[in-house]
């Protein structure tokens, strides 16, 4: 028996990662009610997802995403300290 799982409309949590039900890790640089700027903790490649769920066990994945871009030094700050660098 394959078992459902639910999803609902969530708002992510900045510097927070999150698993994509497609496979990849996604750290959180900025979220907004519906929408977030996310980068792939293994690429560097930046988006922005929009309507994004949040299903029972953690997982999350959205409808769309636009804004793709690749941000090396991003990347590389936050492979080395673990954590985001601080914005502004």
């Amino acid at each position: 028996m394959i078992q459902e799982l639910h999803a609902r409309y969530t708002k992510l949590q900045t510097g927070s990662v999150y698993h994509n039900r497609g496979g990849s890790d996604y750290v959180c640089l900025d979220a907004g009610e519906t929408c977030a700027h996310l980068m792939n903790v293994y690429s560097g490649w930046t988006l922005i997802a929009m309507g994004i769920v949040q299903y029972e066990n953690g997982w999350i994945e959205w409808d769309w995403s636009k804004g793709l871009t690749f941000d090396k030094q991003l990347l590389s700050e936050y492979k080395t300290t673990g954590r985001l660098p601080k914005r502004g």
